[in-house]
């Protein structure tokens, strides 16, 4: 637990303009996820332990088409900072992000996994199936538990439903295609989805209530 009020503390000391600077705050969040999880996926110090799968792999058949759901998640990833209109929601979206991505660099580095691609490999026949092959030559099959598609996803879900009800319904709904396109291109199996899902909820539970005890001792110094 001192560790992670540690790590918090280092994150929330950071000097930021929330209330201004909304696509800064995408741009820097967005560069942080691509370092922190390219970095470990070409650099692998050690063996990946295989993923196994389970019966929702089998029984979910590859599509390439699901692809166009599978990228759709950064414009659901940073779009989320402009549905946020308070100070509140804006710092519990980016610490959250920020401190998800870098727990995970440090996790695929200590325990990379990876998947089984070979039995999915699809021909570029057409502009989903090119985008699919484009996004796995960037992406190798390492590092895919847990899930930062998923991880992030959930973050911003759960962000957005404490900005509207209405709003959250659709998240929930956009997050639930995102989870099943990451298992329809085979880029995830099921428990990267699962283990992505409980990261993210986590993070953002701990930022949460890190942020309203911070807070709450703000108000109470400025009253004294």
């Amino acid at each position: 637990m001192t560790s992670v009020t540690l790590s918090l503390n280092v994150y929330v000391s950071m000097k930021l303009d929330f209330e201004k600077h909304h696509y800064q705050l995408v741009a820097v969040s967005i560069f942080w996820q691509v370092i922190t999880y390219m970095l470990p996926n070409k650099v692998i110090l050690r063996e990946p332990w295989p993923v196994p799968a389970t019966f929702v792999d089998q029984w979910i058949s590859v599509s390439s088409l699901w692809i166009w759901v599978y990228i759709s998640f950064y414009i659901y990833f940073g779009g989320a900072y402009l549905f946020s209109s308070s100070l509140f929601d804006r710092r519990l979206l980016f610490y959250s992000y920020m401190g998800s991505a870098t727990f995970s660099m440090f996790y695929f580095f200590a325990f990379p996994t990876s998947i089984l691609r070979d039995p999915y490999l699809i021909d570029s026949t057409g502009s989903s199936e090119m985008t699919l092959n484009f996004i796995r030559s960037l992406d190798t099959s390492v590092n895919c538990l847990p899930s930062m598609h998923i991880c992030l996803s959930t973050i911003a879900t759960l962000t957005l439903f404490r900005v509207s009800k209405k709003i959250g319904v659709l998240a929930i709904l956009w997050l639930y295609l995102i989870a099943y396109s990451t298992m329809a291109t085979k880029q995830h199996y099921f428990y990267d989805v699962i283990t992505g899902a409980a990261l993210g909820i986590f993070t953002w539970l701990a930022v949460f209530f890190y942020l309203r005890r911070q807070d709450a001792q703000g108000s109470l110094r400025s009253i004294q």
